[in-house]
């Protein structure tokens, strides 16, 4: 099994993820594809199941990322996630699915409207049968009509591309997580939106110095082992 991370800007939420993967599956093989830009990279290290890629998703789609990914992955089935997002528990339920061609594609719920209802966020983190994707195409992860999205939808990055192509879909629920734009999918995994703003600079009202204090919190309940939401900690 092979999780493929993007990876932004954020290295404590990085080790943060990379954390809970190996907790929970030790022997996967582990692919980031980090932002090539000054200040933002992540050290290898010695750890010979973990592989650096690059990207520059300023000047390009997700899908470029996405793509990369997926064409140095060697597995038929694949996790992707991004960097600000981490594992409550072993996903082993869900990649048995894939695996024995029960779905082709579980990942959380979509929460805009391009698509009929329900429809899925194949982005932020999403389990794949990589190997059918490869025989419709890669190419399909392109978002052609791009315009339409971004009329519908803010999320333009999304893997509408994916999603649209791989029809056999299992929705996980998404809930309030209790930090910052956090969510989580299903009790499966923890997002927290907007995680990589830490060391960036931003122009769409988001306030660093609030998500600085939200991550911070977060981190030092992850390494505590209490992670809480609206409704419950795990």
């Amino acid at each position: 099994m092979t999780f493929l991370i993007t990876y932004y800007a954020h290295p404590d939420l990085l080790r943060v993820c990379l954390d809970s993967i190996k907790k929970y599956h030790p022997d996967a093989k582990i692919i980031i594809s980090q932002q090539i830009e000054k200040g933002f990279t992540f050290e290898q290290g010695t750890d010979p199941d973990v592989r650096i890629e690059y990207h520059d998703m300023k000047h390009t789609q997700w899908a470029a990322v996405a793509t990369n990914l997926m064409m140095v992955c060697q597995d038929d089935c694949a996790v992707f996630i991004e960097h600000d997002a981490f594992l409550l528990k072993s996903l082993q339920p869900l990649i048995d699915e894939v695996e024995n061609g029960t779905y082709d594609l579980i990942g959380p719920e979509e929460i805009c409207g391009i698509r009929n209802s329900p429809g899925m966020i194949a982005q932020n983190f999403f389990i794949i049968n990589l190997r059918k994707m490869r025989e419709e195409g890669l190419g399909k992860i392109w978002v052609k009509d791009i315009d339409k999205v971004k009329k519908t939808c803010k999320n333009t990055e999304s893997g509408y591309g994916i999603s649209q192509t791989l029809t056999n879909k299992k929705f996980m629920k998404m809930s309030e997580s209790g930090y910052g734009h956090g969510t989580f999918y299903d009790d499966y995994v923890h997002h927290l939106w907007y995680g990589s703003y830490k060391k960036r600079n931003v122009s769409d009202e988001i306030n660093t110095l609030w998500m600085d204090y939200e991550t911070d919190r977060l981190i030092k309940d992850y390494q505590s082992g209490k992670i809480c939401g609206s409704n419950n900690c795990i």
